[in-house]
């Protein structure tokens, strides 16, 4: 019987390494060589007529999933997906779309690099593969999950960074020592070696800023002399991709809600509220 799975020596342009062999590199069976599969066999796996579907397929089996147990996880994502999908595309009936091709990835524990470099090979028409363009694109919008970059293989992976009390407590530090020229910021090293470098992450929030040259000079924005007089509030979560800002998350807050803090003049204000004659604040 024929081994209805890819063996065509596919390399991945990305990662220098053969399809086949990752693939393969925990198949219940040895692999055929290509010569002996019949011309006709082999175009048709050429034409993704078998290529990624029983690739899918296998890696489904070896991982040793039944359908309705692959597609339960998908289901509660809220991602529609049906076994009547899964058939179409493991029976070559329907071109994976370039989410099931991260399905099936996640799902079985296969490569997505791998998994991708055979879809995208069996795209109908040059036309129909992906440009760069649209893979980047693609990667941007599973940031959130996590997803292999097609083209080098990294991890891509948004991540949450927290403005917490320490980063609070630097801006104002800053703020405090600030003379008009950016601070030599080892004595603040020295006082706080328990923080370590995450003094660096409140430039996320524009709250601070660094000088250019090797040693690490900093100084308060105008908006982080005003964060630390209470004046503007920030996010406490910044949504980061490659050390840029995506989104922001959670409620606004100001100083003293992120340092838990009571405000020592009123809500607002770097100092106690003036007073007029005949009116009395409560």
């Amino acid at each position: 019987m024929t081994d209805p799975r890819p063996s065509w020596p596919v390399t991945n342009l990305w990662a220098g390494v053969p399809v086949r062999d990752i693939w393969r590199s925990h198949a219940r069976k040895p692999a055929k060589a290509v010569e002996e599969l019949p011309p006709e066999e082999l175009e048709a796996r050429r034409r993704g007529d078998r290529g990624f579907a029983a690739m899918a397929q296998q890696a489904r089996i070896d991982a040793e999933l039944t359908i309705g147990q692959f597609v339960l996880p998908l289901r509660r994502s809220g991602s529609g997906a049906t076994e009547a999908d899964v058939n179409r595309i493991e029976g070559g009936k329907e071109r994976a779309t370039i989410e099931w091709v991260r399905y099936y990835a996640d799902g079985t524990g296969t490569g997505f690099t791998v998994m991708f470099d055979v879809w995208d090979r069996e795209a109908p028409g040059a036309e129909d593969r992906l440009t760069v363009a649209e893979a980047r694109a693609m990667v941007a919008r599973l940031l959130k999950a996590g997803v292999e970059c097609p083209c080098c293989g990294i991890k891509c992976k948004e991540r949450p960074q927290t403005l917490n009390p320490n980063l609070v407590r630097f801006v104002r530090w800053l703020v405090q020592n600030y003379r008009g020229e950016p601070l030599e910021i080892r004595q603040w090293q020295r006082e706080h070696a328990e923080y370590g470098g995450d003094y660096a992450k409140t430039k996320h929030w524009g709250l601070t800023k660094r000088a250019p040259g090797k040693a690490p000079r900093w100084s308060p924005t105008l908006k982080g002399t005003k964060f630390v007089r209470a004046q503007v509030k920030v996010h406490k979560t910044a949504i980061l991709w490659r050390n840029e800002v995506l989104r922001w998350e959670g409620k606004l807050l100001d100083i003293h809600e992120l340092l838990k803090e009571k405000p020592e003049h009123g809500e607002r204000g770097d100092g106690p509220h003036p007073t007029l004659p005949g009116v009395t604040r409560t």
